[in-house]
């Protein structure tokens, strides 16, 4: 067409400018599905046709594209095109503001106050996990949202990375949030703030969390940012997606990315939306998705919860506290708090296992789909409804092969071994974990067939000021059997809990 254009440099730039602008129509930015994997061919077509391609997905059957209405007319004709849709802005739900709250603790509570200040973490029983050694560990989240500040304290530790994909500029791949109201932050620290005795915990706070900035300060984005996120998190080989975000348009390509990661194995989460008990939004409506509702501190449904056939589950999402920008802490509300406590929970099962749950042959991510389905607590209308789905998420409590606990010192003041308790493992590398709050000495004993193994056995001290305090020893018993004899010493009332699993 440029061919058309002639006489000098500024007449062609006047003539194409006015072609442009009425012949052609205004250019849109689109989105343009293929039947079959685009190549060579399918990116001549949209050249040939004066487009402009953007991006290629890697992991679904699409590209988008910059392109005339004119031509577009043309391109819907071809047969190896599925579908051409437009690229629309999107927006992050606009949270309910709780405003800013600085935390200060001191060491000697640290862990509990921890929690206090998380009460929705707190509240779903997360600490259950966490005593019992269930963290997240070794499991990849990517958080598609604004960004992440990863200088943040309660962060730092557990960022692994990212990328950008909202930048004008190409060569910035930069995911540092740089919102407005700290949005991608707050998500992240509800999933994975570390418990390190200072601010708040997160639900799965040794979880590897990887900041994707498919959205802008403002809380923008495009349907192909957030497509392009999607297919990073399944190209990088992440465990689980969380989208804090929600739009009434039904778009193929964020449905067919959302597909590509459920079959790639990745648990996808997403705020069913504030409607105010108008329907589900997308992507959290796709059937690929798991729709998460926002409750109160009592379980009540969240004014601004969206309800539906499609929600799954629901989570706290009025008050929550979590972390923000430049270090500090603050309360937002919504479905987007809601959705990050069952993406914390998917990683605490995807770090202990489940099983087998639907008898497949494999453990996958539709196995730890159904166990949060399985054991979430049923609230409103019995079974599954419209307002709550399957009910409230809650952490799971680990099975603790052989376990001893709360070890309590009796009146029998001076006379420890009056206080003993005993355990027997078997065929097996075993970790026993003590975790002291009061005693001043614990003696593992251990024996093998009534003789007692020295080299196994141990003892401990503790100082008063360390509480609480823990320590593990690792007891090989393969093709034995052995056992343990805890005598604990210390002042009247004097407690441990000692923990025994199989490695």
């Amino acid at each position: 067409m440029l061919k058309k254009c002639v006489s000098s440099v500024i007449a062609v730039g006047l003539t194409c400018l006015f072609i442009n602008s009425t012949a052609y129509g205004a250019e849109r930015k689109v989105i343009i599905g293929f039947h079959n994997a685009p190549g060579p061919a399918e990116h001549a077509m949209i050249r040939g046709a004066g487009g402009k391609i953007k991006k290629q997905f890697k992991h679904l059957r699409a590209i988008s594209a910059d392109i005339f209405d004119s031509d577009l007319d043309a391109l819907k004709s071809n047969p190896g095109i599925a579908y051409i849709e437009e690229d629309a802005v999107i927006q992050a739900i606009d949270p309910l503001s709780g405003g800013i709250r600085s935390l200060s603790v001191g060491t000697a509570q640290a862990a509990s106050i921890e929690y206090d200040n998380a009460w929705s973490v707190s509240h779903i029983g997360s600490q259950v996990p966490h005593d019992l050694g269930v963290t997240g560990t070794g499991i990849k989240i990517a958080v598609l949202d604004t960004g992440i500040d990863y200088n943040h304290p309660d962060l730092d530790m557990n960022y692994a990375g990212g990328d950008n994909f909202i930048s004008i500029d190409p060569n910035n791949h930069d995911p540092l949030d740089d919102s407005y109201n700290s949005h991608g932050t707050h998500v992240a620290g509800t999933i994975a703030a570390e418990l390190d005795g200072a601010g708040v915990v997160g639900v799965a706070p040794e979880a590897a969390i990887y900041a994707v900035k498919v959205l802008d300060g403002a809380g923008f984005g495009s349907v192909s940012s957030v497509v392009a996120g999607i297919d990073w998190a399944v190209a990088n080989q992440m465990d689980i997606i969380n989208l804090s975000m929600g739009f009434s348009t039904y778009f193929q390509s964020l449905a067919d990315a959302c597909e590509a990661a459920n079959a790639a194995g990745l648990v996808v989460v997403a705020a069913a939306g504030n409607s105010y008990g108008g329907p589900v939004m997308y992507p959290a409506a796709l059937p690929s998705v798991i729709a998460v509702g926002a409750t109160t501190i009592f379980n009540d449904i969240g004014f601004m919860s969206a309800t539906g056939p499609e929600i799954e589950l629901t989570a706290p999402g009025l008050n929550v506290n979590s972390t923000i920008a430049n270090g500090g802490y603050g309360f937002l509300g919504g479905t987007s708090q809601a959705a990050p406590h069952v993406t914390g929970v998917a990683a605490l099962l995807m770090s202990m296992g489940v099983g087998d749950i639907d008898g497949n042959g494999v453990e996958d991510n539709n196995d730890i789909r159904q166990y949060l389905q399985l054991t979430a607590l049923d609230l409103g209308d019995p079974g599954v409804d419209t307002v709550f789905g399957y009910g409230l998420v809650t952490a799971p409590e680990p099975v603790i092969e052989n376990p001893i606990t709360h070890l309590v010192v009796d009146k029998l003041k001076g006379r420890p071994k009056k206080s003993a308790e005993t355990a027997t493992i078997e065929d097996g590398i075993f970790e026993i974990r003590i975790v002291n709050t009061s005693l001043s000495k614990i003696k593992v004993k251990v024996y093998e067939d009534e003789e007692k193994r020295r080299d196994l056995s141990e003892k401990y001290k503790f100082r008063k000021k360390d509480a609480p305090q823990e320590v593990v020893l690792t007891i090989d018993a393969t093709g034995t059997s052995f056992d343990l004899v805890f005598i604990p010493k210390g002042k009247k009332g004097s407690v441990a809990d000692v923990y025994i699993q199989m490695q």
